[in-house]
């Protein structure tokens, strides 16, 4: 199976050591102090061990040791891009660089085991591949909400990744699974668990949500992603169109008709009805005005009430998108967008 990994080498003998006693004392010494200097040492670290041959039990036990460091350094960094005024200064976009190729880094850990697995480099059993899964979903996930904080799509080859692991762990018969993860607020999930809440995440449309909202959102779809399943045969409804994600493709789920779909092996729909459902209970029950307020995790009624749109209608697009190239001007702040309505702007001929 093709996965988005970097080529192994074996280290020299003065090169950084895999062995996890050594990686684990390394980490310990670290002072957390001066937070730009442990973040570098810790990112440089991941890149040299994520291009270094080793065992998967030694590759394992490493990144699960580096989990709890890098937590820490996510903490402090998403405080200088999330509810921030955009666009964001120099540094800030610095910051927001270096959040996302780490978590890129932690999931090419976790991904060098499963692209071993599915090729046959390693053996590795079933435990230990549920782990390798559940952890790289793990920090895709996180991605896809950090980069949807900054109006950025996932990079290139993530969505393969994403399907293709889905994919290679239902071939295994180990997508539903449960395993605990000391992360979450749940006490176990599963690799289709993680699936589905990527695919909902994705289907809620998060760039057009406030960064708070798309954050509660994210910390509510855990408990959410139950009340929807994964089907190789979409069940018939009224619109004949479906959610649908394709397993061989590197493409996010999309709302398709029934008449786009061909050969259906390689398409996997998720129905949401029971969600939406559930959603449209907690609306009905919510008479509070103040209740299209959000507050702590809640999410609220107002984003509720998109998220079951976003969830239920798949209407068909009445007209085909036109590439166009052209500039525009944006003017940003109040003052400006007053002068700028009061300017008269001569149209071009």
């Amino acid at each position: 199976m093709k996965l988005n990994v970097p080529v192994q080498t074996t280290p020299d003998e003065d090169d950084f050591s895999s062995h996890p006693r050594k990686v684990k004392k390394w980490l310990d010494s670290l002072k957390r102090a001066n937070m730009g200097d442990f973040t570098r040492q810790v990112y440089n670290v991941l890149l040299i061990l994520n291009k270094q041959t080793m065992s998967p039990k030694y590759r394992l036990e490493n990144m699960e040791s580096l989990r709890e460091p890098t937590r820490y350094i996510f903490n402090q960094l998403h405080k200088h891009f999330v509810n921030r005024t955009l666009p964001l200064p120099s540094k800030s976009q610095k910051i927001t660089h270096l959040n996302q190729a780490l978590l890129v880094e932690m999931t090419i850990g976790y991904k060098i085991l499963i692209f071993e697995a599915s090729n046959n480099i390693a053996k590795i059993d079933s435990k230990m591949l549920i782990t390798a899964s559940e952890r790289t979903l793990h920090y895709y996930s996180e991605l896809q909400l950090r980069s949807s904080q900054i109006y950025e799509e996932l990079p290139k080859g993530a969505w393969w990744d994403i399907h293709h692991i889905y994919a290679y762990a239902e071939e295994k018969n180990i997508h539903q699974k449960n395993i605990k993860d000391y992360e979450l607020d749940v006490n176990d999930i599963s690799i289709e668990d993680y699936y589905k809440q990527i695919l909902l995440f994705s289907l809620a449309r998060p760039n057009a949500l406030r960064q708070s909202d798309a954050e509660r959102l994210f910390k509510s779809i855990n408990q959410w992603s139950k009340l929807t399943f994964i089907t190789h045969q979409p069940a018939k409804n009224k619109l004949n169109r479906y959610f649908i994600s394709k397993l061989d493709g590197d493409l996010p789920p999309n709302c398709v008709s029934e008449s786009d779909l061909h050969n259906l092996q390689h398409y996997r729909a998720i129905e949401t009805q029971n969600l939406v459902s559930h959603l449209q209970s907690l609306d009905i029950e919510s008479v509070d005005l103040h209740s299209t307020i959000s507050i702590g995790d809640t999410v609220s009624t107002e984003t509720v009430r998109t998220l079951i749109t976003s969830w239920s209608l798949c209407a068909k697009r009445r007209f085909s998108r036109a590439e166009r190239k052209e500039k525009i001007d944006v003017t940003i702040g109040l003052s400006p967008i007053y002068k700028a309505l009061n300017t008269e702007i001569t149209p071009p001929k």
